[in-house]
């Protein structure tokens, strides 16, 4: 269940989702200021699949989530205060809210199929989620709901799988989809209008994130599936200016943006267990920030409040 993501049951590997470093991260150079914000992520460091957050430079770790379900998945709120997150401690995977502190969790969904969130709208007032149909995870669609879990409706109607990622204050909304075989990225309008394919590849490619002003996406692509290597990639937002961030080789996969755009955070099986690193936005500086024998993944990088 820790193998990379995507492409037998997408978003199950991704829940629960090697080589030595390369020379230039092992001795990375000083950044020129502290880093902001705070990273969180998913870990079983406890014995089952938990939420921690962390700061930017790997100090002060605390756990946030403590039953025996399984939390994972987390995404923070625009303004930093609340986190959206996935979690079986009601039976199945359902989507729930707590305050950046763990306190106050609150359920969101509830219905006998899994779903698991994708991200918050600009303002803070709504978020994009996952449905999966209720025999397998080979098929999923896109919903939105208010932050306090009313008025949900339904976005995308298709095929595959299709899970929403980032949301840009102009609307425009970033996903992924198998609906025409291979995982590609695509845009919507808010309203799930004006769906198209934003770049057509020849390897799968997922899990696209805007950059804060949203002028970059930062992406995963899957290069050779039946050994799990993938790269993380940054180009324009509208596709233009491919660029590859990772070194060649590792896994390197769900990178995400700190608050100001200068900085990614990602995790990789580069040390022989996945473990979150961060880098900055040119994929220089590449440092490690969890260490530990347990898996530490899916990282989100908000505000400090």
């Amino acid at each position: 269940m820790k193998t990379t993501l995507l492409l037998s049951v997408l978003f199950l590997a991704m829940l629960m989702v090697c080589c030595s470093p390369a020379a230039n991260d092992d001795d990375p150079a000083p950044d020129e200021t502290p880093l902001d914000g705070l990273i969180a992520f998913y870990s079983d460091r406890d014995g089952n699949s938990e939420v921690y957050t962390v700061n930017p430079d790997g100090s002060d770790l605390r756990r946030l989530t403590n039953n025996p379900a399984d939390d994972s998945g987390p995404r923070f709120s625009p303004d930093g205060k609340r986190i959206a997150f996935s979690s079986t401690r009601d039976g199945n995977r359902e989507v729930y809210v707590m305050n950046s502190d763990g306190s106050n969790p609150v359920r969101l969904t509830n219905s006998p199929v899994d779903e698991l969130p994708g991200c918050w709208s600009a303002d803070g007032s709504k978020i994009l989620y996952s449905v999966f149909s209720a025999s397998n995870w080979s098929a999923s669609n896109i919903f939105m709901m208010n932050a306090d879990g009313t008025e949900k409706r339904q976005l995308t109607d298709s095929p595959g799988n299709n899970a929403a990622c980032s949301w840009r204050s102009n609307g425009t909304i970033l996903f992924y989809s198998s609906r025409d075989g291979l995982y590609q990225i695509y845009i919507m309008s808010e309203d799930g209008g004006n769906q198209q394919k934003l770049k057509v590849s020849a390897v799968n490619e997922a899990l696209p994130y805007y950059s804060p002003d949203g002028s970059k996406i930062v992406y995963t692509a899957i290069l050779e599936p039946q050994t799990s290597r993938t790269e993380i990639h940054v180009m324009n937002a509208d596709a233009t200016g491919d660029v590859t961030l990772s070194t060649p080789g590792h896994v390197n996969e769900d990178a995400y943006w700190s608050p100001d755009g200068e900085h990614i955070v990602f995790q990789t099986s580069r040390d022989g267990n996945y473990e979150v690193y961060t880098m900055k936005s040119d994929g220089t500086n590449q440092r490690r920030l969890t260490q530990n024998p347990a898996w530490d993944g899916w990282p989100g990088w908000g505000k400090k409040d």
